[in-house]
Formats: C-alpha cells, sequence, structure tokens
C-alpha cells in the first residue's frame, strides 16, 4: 500500500507481506533488519493461540523499536451487514455470521483482535482507515472515531456492492452509542507504537500532486497538535505558502509554525466551531437564531471588504473567469473555504470578535467577490445537512442576501472550475465502482399487502387562488402498523400561507380516522359523502383535510388511521347513482306526459282558431250581412 510506505517513509526499513506463504519466508530469513512489517490482508488462521505464535515470532526479524502493523478487514465492519460481499470469497453476510464450520482460516472482529493481542507482549493501538485500508481517506483513533464524523460518503473503489440503508446515518447513530470501533470497515493495528499517538489522519490526495496533502491530529499524552503535512515533494511548497498565510494579521488564523520543508504544525483548539454552534439552532429548527449566525458571518466577510473590480490573471486562472462585472463587494487577500467548519470560537460567549479560523489553505492575494465566499460556505453547509433546506430554503437565504438565480449559476460554475481544473480533485471518482441501491422497503411492499402512502400540502398564498401541483410539499407517510399512518411538515414549508390543504394519500377511495395532531389548531374533511363514528368517508381518490395551523408551533403532525373503503363508497356512488338515474327516468316521463299535453292544447288552439277564422269569414258573406239588416228592420 502505497499511502502506508508514505506514511512510514523515516522510519527506517519496511517490508510488507500479503500471505502466509510470504510470512513463513520472511520468518525463515531470521535477519532482524526490519523497522516496519506490514501484514497486508493476511487470513489468519481462527486459531487465536496460532496467531499469538506467529506474532511473536516476528521479533526476531525486526528491530528492538521496530512497529509491526496489521492491515485489515474487520469481519464485523458496517458494509457487510449493508450488502457488501465478503472481500475474499465474494459471498454476503460470511464473517458476520461467523464464516463456516469448515474454515480454518479468517478475519477477525475488533474484540477478538484485542483478545489475540493481550496475549502478546506488545503494546498496541488501533486505527481505523476510512473507507477501507488500501485507499483510505481518513484515518481515525479509538479517541477519534465517534467523534470525527466516521462513515462520510466516498466514491465506491472496492467493487460492486449493494445497499440496503444509508450507511452514513447508522454510522452517525453507532458513533452516538460510542460503539463505532466495533464495526469499522478495517483495521490497521499498530504493535509497539511510539510514544507520539496519531488520533486522526485524513488524506487530501485526490488532488493535483501540488497540492496532495495529509492533516494528522497527534497526541503525546500531555499535549495535542495538528500537523499538516506534503504527501509529495512537488507539494512542499503548498506547505509553506499555506505556513505564509498565517502571518496575514486581518484573517484570524491560528498562527502555525513551520517543521522541515513539508510540514506545518498549529495548535488543536478545543473550542466549538461555527458550524456546530449553527448545528444545534437548526436541530432546534430555531430559525431566528440562523439567521443571526449568517447575518454575523456575512459581517465578517465584510469587514475589510471595498467595492473594485476582481478582473486579474490570477482570479482567471482559479475560477476561469475572464469577464467580470464593473465593481462588487471583494475583498483582498481572500480566504475562499471560510467555511463554517472553519471557524473557531475561543470561548463560550461565542462572539465573532473572539474567533480563530483554521485550514487557512486555499488564501488568493487576488480580489475576490464576498458573495463568492458566502455562497460557497452556504452550498456546503446546505450540502452536508439537507435539513437545512426545510428550515430555512436555500433560495429565501440567497433572495435575502442578493444571490439570484443567475449569480448562483455563475458561482457554481467558478466553483467547480476551482474544484476540478485548479486543484485537480475528483481523481478518485474515476475509479469509482457501481452501489445498487436495494430497498427491503420496496421489496416488503411487493411480497406483502399494503401501499406507500404519499401526503400532500398543498397551500394558497391568497385565498382567491386555486390548489395547484406547484405550491405543494409531498412526503411519503410513516407506516406505523394495523393501518396508522404519520406524517410531518415543518413550519418554513408552509409558513405564511393563507389556506393549507392536506391530502393524506391519493388514488383509491378510504374512510379516515385522526388520531392525534401537533401544531394545528383545527383540521377539517372535505368532499365527505357520510360520517361513521370517528371516520370520514371520502367520495374522492384524494382524502382532503383543510387544516388551521398554530402560529407558534416549529411544525405541524398528523397520525390518522386510513382503511380502503374502495367497495363500500363505489356502492354508494352506484346507488347514488341508481337514485339519479331513476329521478332522471321520472323527470323524462313527466316530460313526456307535459308534452303530450302540451301537443293536445295546442292542437285545441288550433282548431279554436281555425273556427274563429271561418266565424269571421262568414260574417263577412254578403249573406250574414244580409241576415243582420233583415234583423234590424225587424226590430224596428
Amino acid at each position: 500500500m502505497k499511502w502506508l510506505e508514505k506514511w512510514y517513509a523515516n522510519k527506517g526499513q519496511m517490508v510488507t507481506v500479503h500471505n502466509m506463504d510470504e510470512l513463513n519466508d520472511l520468518l525463515a530469513s531470521e535477519k532482524k533488519i526490519y523497522d516496519v512489517i506490514v501484514l497486508e490482508d493476511i487470513i489468519f488462521p481462527n486459531d487465536p493461540q496460532q496467531v499469538i505464535r506467529i506474532l511473536e515470532a516476528l521479533q526476531q526479524v525486526m528491530t528492538d523499536d521496530g512497529n509491526i502493523l496489521i492491515a485489515t478487514y474487520n469481519r464485523l465492519g458496517l458494509r457487510f451487514f449493508n450488502g457488501a460481499p465478503e472481500p475474499f470469497t465474494g459471498e454476503y453476510f460470511l464473517g458476520i455470521s461467523n464464516y463456516n464450520a469448515s474454515n480454518t482460516y479468517n478475519t477477525f472482529g475488533r474484540q477478538e483482535w484485542v483478545d489475540v493481542l493481550e496475549g502478546t507482549h506488545y503494546s498496541y493501538r488501533f486505527y481505523y482507515p476510512y473507507p477501507e485500508h488500501h485507499y483510505p481517506e481518513e484515518i481515525f483513533s479509538d479517541m477519534s472515531i465517534n467523534q470525527y464524523g466516521y462513515g462520510r460518503p466516498y466514491p465506491n473503489l472496492v467493487g460492486r456492492r449493494y445497499e440496503l440503508y444509508n450507511e452514513q446515518k447508522v454510522a452517525q447513530a453507532f458513533s452516538d452509542a460510542r460503539i463505532m470501533q466495533e464495526f469499522a470497515h478495517a483495521f490497521l493495528i499498530e504493535l509497539n507504537a511510539k510514544k507520539e499517538y496519531i488520533e486522526y489522519t485524513k488524506f487530501s490526495t485526490d488532488r493535483k500532486k501540488q497540492y496532495s496533502i495529509k492533516t494528522c491530529i497527534i497526541s503525546d499524552g500531555n499535549e495535542k497538535w495538528v500537523e499538516k503535512s506534503a504527501t509529495d515533494d512537488s507539494a512542499n511548497s503548498h506547505i509553506y505558502h499555506m505556513w505564509q498565510n498565517t502571518k496575514q494579521t486581518n484573517l484570524h488564523l491560528l498562527s502555525a509554525k513551520l517543521k522541515g520543508e513539508n510540514t506545518v504544525c498549529y495548535d488543536f483548539l478545543q473550542g466549538e466551531n461555527y458550524e456546530s454552534v449553527m448545528l444545534k439552532a437548526l436541530n432546534k429548527r430555531d430559525t431566528e437564531r440562523l439567521f443571526m449566525l449568517l447575518h454575523e458571518y456575512y459581517t465578517l466577510l465584510t469587514e475589510n471588504a471595498q467595492v473594485m473590480s476582481y478582473r486579474s490573471e490570477l482570479f482567471t486562472k482559479i475560477f476561469g473567469e475572464k469577464q467580470s462585472e464593473p465593481e462588487v463587494l471583494c475583498v483582498q487577500p481572500a480566504n475562499i473555504d471560510l467555511i463554517f467548519d472553519n471557524i473557531y470560537f475561543l470561548d463560550d460567549t461565542h462572539k465573532m470578535t473572539n474567533i480563530r479560523v483554521i485550514d487557512g489553505e486555499w488564501i488568493f492575494d487576488c480580489a475576490v467577490p464576498v458573495d463568492l465566499i458566502f455562497w460557497r460556505a452556504l452550498n456546503e453547509f446546505y450540502g452536508k445537512h439537507p435539513m437545512m433546506e426545510g428550515v430555512i430554503p436555500f433560495k429565501m437565504i440567497c433572495e435575502k442576501y442578493g444571490l439570484d438565480e443567475a449569480k448562483c449559476n455563475k458561482f457554481q460554475q467558478w466553483n467547480q472550475y476551482f474544484t476540478l481544473d485548479y486543484v485537480g480533485a475528483g481523481q478518485a471518482n474515476q475509479n469509482q465502482k457501481k452501489t445498487d441501491l436495494l430497498s427491503l422497503n420496496e421489496i416488503r411492499w411487493k411480497q406483502q399487502p399494503g401501499r406507500r402512502i404519499l401526503v400532500t400540502a398543498y397551500w394558497k398564498i391568497n385565498k382567491e387562488d386555486e390548489f395547484c401541483e406547484e405550491n405543494a410539499v409531498y412526503r411519503e407517510a410513516e407506516d406505523q402498523g394495523d393501518y396508522h399512518y404519520a406524517v410531518t411538515f415543518y413550519k418554513q414549508e408552509l409558513k405564511g400561507r393563507a389556506e393549507v390543504r392536506l391530502d393524506v394519500q391519493k388514488g383509491t377511495f378510504c374512510k379516515c380516522r385522526i388520531i392525534s395532531t401537533k401544531g394545528i389548531k383545527g383540521i377539517f374533511p372535505q368532499n365527505v359523502y357520510k360520517r361513521e363514528g370517528e371516520f370520514a368517508y371520502f367520495l374522492s381518490t384524494d382524502s382532503s383535510y383543510m387544516i388551521e395551523m398554530d402560529e407558534d408551533a416549529d411544525e405541524i403532525y398528523v397520525e390518522y388511521e386510513l382503511i380502503d373503503c374502495e367497495h363500500e363508497t363505489r356502492n354508494y356512488l352506484i346507488n347514488q347513482l341508481q337514485t339519479v338515474t331513476n329521478e332522471n327516468q321520472r323527470v323524462r316521463e313527466e316530460c313526456d306526459r307535459l308534452r303530450n299535453e302540451l301537443s293536445m292544447h295546442n292542437q285545441m288552439e288550433q282548431e279554436d282558431r281555425e273556427w274563429q277564422k271561418k266565424l269571421s269569414e262568414s260574417k263577412s258573406s254578403r249573406g250574414y250581412q244580409g241576415i243582420q239588416k233583415l234583423k234590424k228592420l225587424v226590430k224596428k
């Protein structure tokens, strides 16, 4: 493993052994010349006493102050519970099932290694390379594995695998329980360890060689410090540049010491960093506190800012941008990596006047827009903590600070150029292997009765508007069993809405009973054709409720029982249709009767008119006139 050769490059003569045959050959040499003996991926006998004898025998080929390094997989590694095949056989769940009875060789878990090592004369320390020991990006110790975020997502470089669950979340749960060391993917066990103890190592080698470094947190029992070292000779100038940066008096940078040509040393800061303070507010959904922290951060960015042009050869080299706006608010020199994670408070007052900035790696003596640095910090924080989008939408922050869509897109292009072209990051992604996501829930849904329930919260900004898909938030309801479901929406998602409608399911006729709510003053079913106890029967395939939110609530929560009543509702609709059909038939018959009566009436009127016409014609005749004259003469 090349990284390990560099790690121990100054420790003397090193030999790497890959299997039992090579190990036996090494022991047979009986040359006590090796300062570092690396046992890489050796499949040891499953008899602990045999392993003890092998390790003890290595004394005959190792110098008195030498080290033995055991680099191996953990048979109880978290990935092996999550669809990764056993590395030596390609089988699934083999190691965590304690192998087969016929296995005479295997890998060990941490406690099994402890039991073996306690039987030797060596002192030992465990390290935990991550994501695994062949291509580590970070190396944790027992002191750091439950503190520094073991389980971050990295490209899969070890072969095609499945993924049953979110490994990062499970790793965080194990870290919170202080047991992540038992389920680490791999071990690097150091025997006969030196006085200086490396608690944690982070490799930044997925870059161009001139920027490839490693970061180590080191302690000697009394003090703790941080060392950043070049992993390639061409990166020595980068280390020197980092040391020079600490002399900038207006950037709040932590002071440093130069150690040789390739290492810069910093004090280890014990206080909280800005990101941890923001996370506390985020977990409480304290939007007022979050807005205040963002404002204080933006104020920090602008304390030495001036309106100027950022066009320069150096800016173009870093970000690839050849054109610039006339003049904008800029800083020079500029720490473009001033993310929340790199700002530390020196005391518990959390005042911006008492901070130190670490990791001054990317500081440039050219004008850089303040908005770009602010956007990079936001983008990094929202990417690491998706929950933030549900509390304060990213777009809302951008609008507040004048970052329109065009500007954000431009910053995204600059950032991509800086990362991929200038720094040369992302090279490991070229060798990334495929990970097949496998959902046990989907398998269960396919094999067992039941369905996924999609809940939709629609809103109207103005009461006269219509509910539409553009103004909607979607959630998959939590299936609690026995036809009980629950869903949560957050205040920021529905804040300031004139009306909110909650569709607790879509696609089937259902009856629904509200079990409990939080953050809701009132909840009223819509389009219901009947009630039966607490159940409301919905006439449409969207089971909808109008809700009245509690203005002081941070979230709304609804737990409900949902039962299909397709047959019952269809029968109701059929009966309603039959009733309407019968009524329509009655109306048609009545119309026919009235039509007939009207026709007869019209015919009688026609006949009457004809008689009237004939009468009128007869009255106009000479005969009728003569008779009328004769009647008058008779009367006289």
